[in-house]
């Protein structure tokens, strides 16, 4: 999501005009670049404030004139930053919405006030942590991105560079070092790893016919899908390039099998959109296989090129499938709002395009005979009034929904702390055990 701030706002000094961190990319224009500093607002909770997933570079435009760029990424940019810029150089509208989101800006920066106070989270830590490999990681990506057909990178490296939090590779880099491994193969796993869930975006995207992705007019809006789904073909390939490089048959297998399971889960995901008799084991079946069996494998792979023992890659494989399967059960609550009070307009994409997730589900099982007519209405028959979000919403609370659904993320992340008892303590350990907590906290 690119923003629009102040060329010269004295809100980048000039610490901040230093290489970039994890995830980071240039500034056009005067061409310094914003480190990613330690305690900044989530993409997500900036969504949630400012009302509107929609606010980016070809959206925001401001009313006074003001010498503007377009500005870092948000993922490695300083939100306090971009919210100085809107309270000194405001009004700022949406083209879109005409919403003066100056007017926020205040609330915007008490609560990265909070942030900061209370000190970095798990995945700020683990980041920090794991931030010189996770830059080898990353020049690996850009470098394998390479092709002489100037779409391929041109396509790769729009989705590439939008940011997101990088969970997996580092996972992979994380397990690597918790384990004491000293060789550099889990550098290109995780790369792989990278790939993997990047080209999956790719096609997911054409599948769902999704408007957004990461904050960003999705790539296949931008270039067709035709071409979104060859580049992440290529990624593809360029994924098990690495895997082959890593030197590890056992690595090789984890992964690939992973990459045919997600694609599996993908399908069976399609097959049963709408599907208002879905049962809990069949939704939990395809999350599993679509998010879970890359978590495990990032995981697992490198216990594997480490040599360890079979119960340690066991252990490391289940941590990575209950870490998956937190993190995709807290994305299905945080669709409908988690457990905010206020949402933000990110929220509901799951209801818009049918999919019967697991609050759907829960909610129906206590669902009287008029409720169920309004979820077959809504979600089999994809007839959808502006008023139904609201009602869905309503039905979710009523029943608990959401709070279970989180209570069931939290079980996983549990058992996915449990599952690295049989390493010994050190930083790393703690970094998982502590991410694994953190997933669930993001919807409360």
């Amino acid at each position: 999501m690119r923003l629009l701030v102040n060329h010269h706002d004295p809100a980048f000094d000039e610490g901040q005009r230093a290489s970039i961190g994890t995830g980071g990319f240039a500034i056009q224009n005067n061409g310094f670049q914003p480190r990613l500093p330690q305690h900044i607002l989530g993409e997500t909770e900036l969504y949630r404030i400012i009302g509107s997933k929609h606010l980016d570079h070809e959206t925001l435009t401001p009313i006074c004139p003001a010498a503007t760029i377009s500005a870092a990424l948000l993922a490695c940019g300083s939100v306090s930053a971009f919210l100085l810029s809107l309270k000194s150089n405001g009004p700022w509208l949406s083209k879109e919405t005409g919403l003066d989101i100056s007017a926020i800006a205040n609330q915007a920066l008490e609560r990265a006030g909070e942030a900061a106070a209370s000190g970095p989270n798990a995945a700020e830590t683990l980041a920090h942590l794991a931030d010189a490999e996770m830059k080898a990681v990353n020049a690996l990506i850009l470098e394998r991105m390479g092709s002489p057909v100037p779409l391929i990178p041109k396509l790769a490296k729009y989705l590439v560079e939008a940011g997101g939090k990088r969970v997996r590779p580092l996972v992979t880099i994380a397990a690597a070092n918790m384990i004491g491994y000293t060789g550099d193969a889990h550098l290109k796993l995780a790369a792989a790893v990278e790939f993997i869930h990047t080209a999956t975006l790719l096609h997911d995207d054409v599948v769902d016919e999704s408007d957004l992705r990461r904050g960003r007019k999705a790539a296949n809006l931008v270039w067709g899908n035709a071409p979104s789904v060859l580049v992440g073909d290529f990624l593809f390939a360029r994924a098990f390039m690495l895997m082959v490089d890593a030197g590890s048959m056992d690595a090789l297998h984890s992964l690939s099998r992973a990459s045919s399971i997600i694609a599996e889960g993908e399908v069976r995901q399609l097959a049963v959109k709408g599907d208002i008799d879905a049962t809990v084991g069949s939704y939990m079946e395809i999350i599993e296989a679509k998010t879970a069996a890359l978590f495990a494998s990032a995981a697992e792979v490198s216990a594997i090129v480490a040599g360890r023992p079979a119960e340690e890659i066991a252990a490391l494989d289940t941590y990575g499938r209950e870490l998956g399967l937190a993190f995709q059960l807290v994305d299905d609550a945080l669709d409908y709002g988690g457990l905010a009070q206020s949402l933000g307009k990110n929220t509901g994409d799951d209801f818009r395009e049918g999919k019967v997730t697991l609050p759907v589900v829960l909610a129906l099982k206590k669902s009287g005979q008029a409720d169920k007519q309004f979820w077959a209405r809504v979600m089999a028959e994809g007839e959808q009034t502006e008023a139904d979000f609201e009602t869905a919403l309503e039905l979710l609370h009523r029943h608990d929904a959401l709070k279970a659904t989180l209570a069931m993320a939290e079980d996983k992340a549990r058992t996915a702390q449990q599952a690295l008892s049989v390493f010994p303590d050190n930083k790393w350990k703690t970094a998982l055990s502590d991410l694994a907590e953190f997933v669930v906290q993001r919807a409360s």
